[in-house]
């Protein structure tokens, strides 16, 4: 009788976890050998990777890799101290090569940027850094024509962390900019690069104390303090999204009535700033995802279980959603973010006690509203050739006397491409050589609030 009576129990466990297959534990991590999850997935074809702060041969993190159906679980890398240590920020992925931070180890034990192909071989230490260059690197690196941007959290000139470039064969270095304190100080997040210019944010520092939003040209010049977080309202530990012509970001703590964090909106020059949604008790974390009209995110501590939870929200601050809460079972305090894959979220949580071994889980979800609300519109006033199209896409328009904003979105709402397009700009290309064959959606949002949308196929 055994055997039926622990068959009852594990089907009944399941159908906790699982809920009508929305929510599905991929792996579940054993801090003994694979360490716990920090950070955030990349996905490449069928393959996640990821990285944990702890675990491995010496105990100082690991990266991984494993199939989007929670097989093939394979340990590519052992940090050991000389190669780093104990990651906490994201991978992000290039061809066949992984690129990524860690905040400790390396030649001086400040942190270093490393490379490593998808299948675990050539690993290379790119850059150590050290405190007068930077230390302690926390957000993930971005990649535009072979340079790689990215912050540290502490070091450089003032001490204070800095913003620096340097290229994906390790040479030519810059620090782009030293915080000071009052410009902000200690960012967490990532940037962002929109048209020349790099974005971001810092959780401390600032007129207010309490952060601070940026922007800086990717030499280093301009450097901006769009806006000052105040009072008790701030902490932005996330990184910021861009969608139609405004940024998404979220801030830790200080949202009223209660003391959790809150989602907010703001146009990229700093103006008309928008607090979305206020969280009673929920504290985010990481960074927000865009479908359409729809904001998807995690909070670090908050839903039901004070565990964290999966929300959506649409763009315009309406409609907020509590879609899944974790619990010990499911896996507890998601730092990082979620991505997207057709219609299916992936992410991590990475709270000791969450998950069947107690140290963070790999997790599927795909209970997300993410269908397309807006109908093509054959307006004279744009034109789209060659559709299909290989390469580019040039998108022409009749009249465009405001600057407006270009997206581009699978079928299942998920944005792959986003563009400011300058005023009085007759024709512009959307490059598409690196998509996937299939049908997209274009979506133009001029500046006089009209917005078309356009069906497009890419066909190598």
């Amino acid at each position: 009788m055994k055997k039926p009576i622990l068959l009852i129990f594990v089907v009944f466990c399941l159908g906790i976890i699982s809920g009508n297959a929305q929510y599905n534990i991929l792996h579940s991590f054993n801090d003994t050998n694979e360490g716990a999850p920090l950070g955030s997935l990349v996905l490449s074809g069928n393959t996640l990777f990821g990285m944990t702060d702890s675990g491995g041969v010496g105990k100082m993190g690991t990266i991984f890799s494993i199939h989007k159906d929670g097989t093939h679980y394979k340990e590519l890398l052992d940090f050991n101290g000389s190669n780093g240590k104990n990651p906490v920020s994201d991978l992000i992925l290039s061809g066949t090569t992984l690129y990524g931070m860690v905040p400790h180890g390396g030649a001086h034990n400040d942190g270093c940027i490393f490379s490593i192909d998808t299948s675990g071989n050539n690993y290379t230490d790119i850059y150590d850094f050290n405190i007068p260059n930077g230390l302690g690197p926390q957000g993930a690196l971005i990649i535009s024509e072979g340079v790689l941007y990215g912050m540290t959290e502490g070091g450089g000139s003032d001490g204070d962390g800095n913003v620096f470039s340097i290229r994906t064969n390790g040479t030519g270095y810059k620090n782009l900019h030293s915080f000071n304190g009052a410009d902000g100080w200690n960012p967490y997040g990532s940037l962002l690069l929109e048209n020349g210019h790099l974005f971001g944010t810092t959780p401390w520092g600032g007129t207010y104390g309490v952060g601070n939003l940026f922007s800086l040209d990717t030499d280093g010049a301009g450097f901006d303090n769009l806006y000052q977080f105040t009072g008790s309202v701030g902490y932005p530990f996330g990184s910021l999204l861009l969608s139609g012509g405004r940024f998404y970001g979220m801030v830790y703590q200080g949202g009223f009535p209660g003391i959790g964090g809150y989602i907010f909106s703001i146009k990229t020059n700093g103006s008309s700033f928008s607090v979305l949604y206020n969280f009673s008790a929920n504290y985010p974390r990481g960074s927000l995802i865009v479908s359409w009209t729809t904001l998807v995110g995690m909070t670090f501590m908050g839903g039901t279980n004070n565990d964290g939870c999966i929300f959506s929200i649409d763009t315009s601050g309406n409609e907020y959603k509590d879609l899944f809460d974790f619990g010990p079972a499911s896996g507890i305090y998601p730092h990082g973010s979620l991505i997207q894959s057709g219609s299916i979220l992936y992410g991590m949580a990475s709270g000791e006690g969450g998950g069947t071994n107690g140290d963070g889980v790999v997790f599927s979800f795909n209970d997300v509203p993410l269908s397309l609300t807006t109908t093509p519109s054959n307006s004279s006033n744009i034109s789209i050739y060659p559709n299909p199209a290989s390469n580019k896409i040039f998108v022409t328009l009749t009249s465009n006397p405001n600057e407006s904003y270009c997206q581009l979105y699978t079928l299942t709402g998920q944005q792959v491409w986003v563009s400011t397009i300058a005023a009085n700009t007759s024709t512009f290309e959307i490059p598409v050589g690196n998509f996937n064959n299939g049908i997209y959606f274009l979506k133009l949002q001029t500046g006089d609030g009209t917005t078309f949308v356009k069906k497009v196929e890419v066909a190598k």
